[in-house]
């Protein structure tokens, strides 16, 4: 194992959790900005002896994205061994060429060091974004049997109508029912008129 390795290894042992000091308004969450992961790898990079060069390999567009790919190389000041690596960072071009391109940069650096750091938040927004939905359904949260079969009884002397749902309490609801009298029209339907599409047909002449 090369002395570049096991000098990252202890970098990576002595990293600990890094601050959240951005805050998104838009969205309203606290992040953890790109002077917030320099200052818990800086440190111990030095401490070791460790130089990190960074440089942007490729820059390209399309029609709402701005995506850079960079590299990176770490390279141990003592015995000379480097390690490189790649990553990729992404832009909004709606904010503009530049500001996507600078945002895509940041993106990808932030993206190198906590993920090959192993650097831990102490804000997971994932947890924050649970525990906010855990509270919002639990001060809604109630219960309803489903009704599964419904009984109707029609009583002609009250007029009431009694309403029988099975998982549910009983419910009486009086209506005003209408009732034939002798002589009264029955109500008069319409319907609509139909057609017949007559159609001909044509046949060639034949001939002998």
């Amino acid at each position: 194992m090369s002395k570049l390795v096991q000098k990252l290894v202890r970098v990576t042992k002595n990293v600990g959790k890094v601050k959240k000091s951005g805050f998104n308004r838009h969205q309203n969450y606290h992040y953890s900005t790109e002077s917030d992961l320099i200052e818990v790898v800086r440190e111990n990079l030095l401490e070791e002896g460790i130089l990190l060069t960074t440089s942007v390999e490729e820059v390209t567009t399309t029609e709402t994205l701005a995506i850079v790919k960079m590299k990176h190389k770490l390279i141990d000041s003592e015995s000379g061994d480097s390690l490189e690596m790649y990553s990729q960072g992404f832009g909004n071009l709606t904010v503009g060429k530049d500001k996507a391109v600078f945002a895509a940069q940041t993106g990808a650096f932030k993206y190198m060091l906590s993920k090959n750091f192993m650097i831990a938040s102490e804000d997971d927004p994932e947890n924050d974004i649970f525990s906010e939905s855990t509270k919002k359904t639990d001060a809604k949260t109630f219960t309803r049997s489903k009704p599964t079969d419904t009984t109707v009884e029609y009583k002609p002397d009250t007029k009431e109508v009694k309403v029988e749902l099975k998982g549910s309490s009983t419910t009486n609801i009086t209506v005003e029912v209408p009732v034939a009298k002798e002589g009264d029209k029955p109500p008069v339907t319409q319907t609509k008129p139909s057609f017949s599409r007559r159609t001909t047909s044509k046949t060639e002449p034949s001939f002998p």
